[in-house]
This record gives C-alpha cells, structure tokens and sequence, in this order.
C-alpha cells in the first residue's frame, strides 16, 4: 500500500497552531488488544474546552488490520491552544481513545507567492533574503493547488531564493502558490551578518576599500573646499605645507593684510589661468625681494607692494601658464589679448578674406562673426559636397551587389519564380521528412493559427505529462516541471465537463 500524502503533507514534530496536523494512534479492547477493522469509527474534536464536534475526516486504520489508526486534522481544528479528541467506534468492548494536543504559536518570519519550483525546492519571492541558509532548519507552509503541505527548510540559496524541503514535495510549487515560513523552536534566526554587508556578499579586502573610498572621498571634499575660496589658494607644493608660508602661526590681522592685499592688488585668483599655484608664485617672489617678510611675526607689509613686486607677480602667473602649454595667451592688466597668428582659432577664421581682426577685435566680435551668413554658406556648401559623396557611394556599392558573381538579383528572383513542380515537391518532402521544429511555445494556438501551429500544439498536448484533479487540469511542457496551461473541470454528477485549456499557468 503507498503512503498516505495527508500524513506526509503535515509531517511535523508537534502541532502548530492554524497548520493542518496528522496523528497516528491504538484502538484497545477492554484486555488491552489492539482491535482491528472497527465498524463505523467516530472521532470527535473539542477547541480549547468547548463542546465536542465531530471531526472533519473520520479515523481510518492503517492497513491491513493492524489496530493503528490516523486522523488527519484540518487548519481549523488545529486553531486552539488546547485540543482534546475522543475516538471510538461501535465495535463491542472497545475502549475510547482520548487524545490532547497543545500546538504551538510560532513566529511568521515571511509569506508571500512562490516564484516556482521543483519536487525537492521551492522558490520564493524576489524580496526573500539574499543570505545563504537564512531560513535553514524554518517550517515551510505551502499551499498548493488549494492543498496544503507542510516542510522543513533543509538549505536555503540566497542568490537564487531556492529553499529546499524535506521531505519531497507531493506536488510541485508553482508561480502562484503561496506559502507563509514559520521559526520553529530552537531555531535561531541570524542576528548579524558577518558575511555580508545589505545582503551582499563580502570579500576580505571589502572593508579594506571601503576606508579607502571614504578616504578618497574627504580628499575630495577638502581640495575642493580649498579650491572654493575666491580670497586666497594655495597649493600643497614642494612637499611644504601650510606652516611653510604662515611659519610662525600667523594672527588674524596678518590673514586679513593677505586677504585685503589680493583683493586690491592681484584679484581673483581665476586671473592667473588654469595651472597657476599662488603658494608658489609667492614663494619665488619672496625670494627675489624684501618686500614680503617671512619672520617670527609672520606675513606683513603687503599693503604697499611696489610696481617691481607687481611686475613679479605677473611674471611668476605666464610662466606657469607656459609651463601648462598655455603660451599662446598672455597676461596683461587687460586680460586676454588679440589671438596670436597660427594658433587654432586664427587657422580657423583665416579664410583669404578679413572677416576678423585678431589685432583689434574682441572675442565678443569672434563670436558674433561665426553666425554670418558667410559662414553659413560655407557650412551649406560642405554639407552638401559630403551628402553627394555619400550618396554616390551608396549608389556604387548597390550597382555592385546587383551584378555580383554574374548572376544580378533580379535574375535570381526571376529563377524563383520559375521553379518545377518537382522542385516544389522535394521542398515540401524536405519540410516534413527531414527538418526538425521546436516544441510550441507556451499557449494554446489562437484559432487564426497556422496549421504548423496547431498539429505541433496537438503533438505537445497527446505527448507531455498531465495532471488532473477534481477541478482543475494541467498540460506541462517538455521539462515535465513547467506548468504550460490549466483548465478549470467541473462535474454535477450528470455531465463532466472539461474546460478549455488557457494562454497560461
């Protein structure tokens, strides 16, 4: 005799309070003999003291005349703290079998729709944690195709949210079966996660690379503070740092004579052009003058530089922007001067014609020159030479795919036209002898289908596995695991009634 699926469905080791629950028991005689095939067995089920009910299913012994019995209780008769159940039958000197449970209350720790699955796994939703064995040693409670099955969670697979279950499932989950996991007692749930770090997996050098992130990170927010300062930059050069220039900790009014000086004498420090370093400029300078003392009392007397310091000053900014391959621009009191012959903006304008005076015109007038009506032109005429020259090209390599091996392409479509019944006849041959298909994809064919369609659909359905219940009908696909269509059945007990297959599971 097979075993019975209900017994195996809530194999638990105690009931669990609202989870169907099967227990196996003796009937005695009054000398204490087990009693075999007892007539019309009664079992009765009383929810935390209130009267007694009889039980949804009745007791049924376990073959063949063995005097051991089974009832399997549902979720509702399993909802109460305390259960008291009383069995007996007709039979004469039979003693009643009193039986108490007291389920336990455990804590859900996820439900939701199952993605799948396979007789030794389920899957779970996308959510579901992505830690490796996180609900290993968990009761699994699954409802299946309105059946309910109970497991334990042996292993559980982050990466692919795949729990398997001991034992077996009796039917495999599908994508829209639900499931609710229970912690069991004595079961602890992961309090850190030495592992990973929000569900991802860590490595030995991650935390190692973390630091230097944030490391990183500040370097970049302090340069970029220091770079924010319109009154004064300053460069961390030749290994010095800020105590190099401000050595003797230089007070407050000796900032501010900086700070009033720059503003006065130099500017925004943008005047210098990209690449320009102020520290070093200063440096240089105090070494070639006694205008700027750098003593015990820090930096003073910067409010009356002299003409020779300011020529200093603007010598010390070309060079580094000659030293930042910015030669072709010079600095001057009035910024930025006529364009010098030769470079990129000059070769460009330079067309024969004086359209731009790099002598006296501005960058404004540079500008407002490259939208006339003369540039446009050029712009036009350019525009069309290179589209003629596309097309032309285009033209030739068709010309030349059209006579290619001597034979052109409307020959060819000619000789299509003209093929042999024979010739049709060992194609169609060909079609049904020898080429191979691929089993349909999932779905019914529509109705407008084509006839390939519909005999491949009607091999699939005479072939694959199939299951059927009370109400409800499965064609699986080839995999024999993939649900690729149900139909809902119906039975009045006149007329059996097999509904149409769906698109789907």
């Amino acid at each position: 005799m097979a075993e019975v699926t209900g017994l195996r469905n809530n194999a638990l080791p105690y009931p669990i309070y609202g989870v169907p629950f099967g227990i196996v028991f003796p009937y005695f005689d009054a000398d204490g003999d087990l009693v075999s095939a007892a007539t019309t067995p009664d079992s009765e089920v009383s929810l935390n003291g209130d009267t007694f009910a009889d039980c949804t299913n009745e007791a049924t012994e376990i073959a063949t005349t063995s005097g051991m019995w089974y009832l399997l209780l549902t979720a509702a008769e399993v909802t109460a703290d305390v259960i008291a159940i009383i069995s007996k039958s007709a039979t004469s000197g039979m003693k009643t079998t009193p039986i108490v449970l007291y389920p336990r209350k455990l804590v859900t720790i996820r439900s939701g729709t199952s993605a799948g699955g396979a007789a030794g796994y389920i899957t779970l939703d996308a959510s579901a944690s992505a830690v490796d064995d996180y609900y290993n040693g968990m009761v699994c409670i699954a409802t299946i195709d309105t059946n309910v099955e109970v497991r334990v969670i042996s292993d559980y697979t982050g990466s692919s949210k795949q729990a398997a279950v001991v034992p077996n499932w009796n039917v495999v989950p599908d994508a829209d079966d639900t499931f609710i996991i229970k912690l069991p007692e004595g079961v602890q749930i992961n309090q850190a996660n030495a592992t990973h770090v929000n569900s991802t997996a860590q490595t030995a050098g991650d935390l190692a690379a973390m630091i230097t992130t944030v490391d990183d990170f500040l370097d970049t927010e302090v340069a970029a503070i220091l770079a924010d300062t319109n009154e004064l930059q300053i460069d961390w050069v030749d290994g010095g740092r800020l105590d190099l220039i401000l050595d003797a900790r230089a007070s407050q009014t000796s900032v501010d004579t900086i700070d009033n000086f720059l503003d006065t004498e130099i500017g925004s420090p943008s005047d210098f052009g990209s690449g320009a370093s102020l520290a070093k400029n200063l440096v240089d300078i105090e070494a070639q003058t006694d205008d700027i003392g750098i003593a015990g009392a820090g930096l003073t007397d910067l409010g009356g530089m002299s003409t020779t310091m300011k020529a200093q000053v603007e010598a010390e900014a070309n060079d580094a922007l000659v030293a930042n391959n910015l030669d072709h621009v010079a600095l001057t009191a009035t910024g930025i001067p006529a364009i010098p012959a030769g470079t990129f903006i000059d070769q460009m304008m330079d067309d024969g014609t004086a359209v731009y005076d790099r002598a006296t015109d501005s960058l404004q007038a540079l500008r407002d020159n490259l939208a006339t009506a003369a540039a446009l032109d050029v712009v036009d005429n350019f525009l069309d030479t290179e589209v003629a020259a596309i097309l032309a090209a285009v033209d030739t390599e068709v010309g030349d795919i059209l006579t290619d091996t001597g034979t052109t392409i409307p020959a060819q479509i000619s000789a299509l036209n003209n093929l042999s019944a024979a010739q049709v006849n060992a194609e169609v041959v060909d079609a049904l002898n020898v080429d191979t298909y691929a089993e349909p994809g999932q779905g019914a064919p529509a109705v407008t289908a084509s006839l390939a369609a519909k005999i491949g659909y009607m091999y699939k359905a005479w072939r694959n596995k199939k299951t059927q219940t009370a109400t409800e009908r499965k064609l699986y696909a080839d995999d024999g695991t993939t649900v690729d269509q149900k139909a809902t059945d119906s039975d009045d007990t006149t007329t059996f009634t097999k509904g149409e297959l769906g698109t789907g599971p």
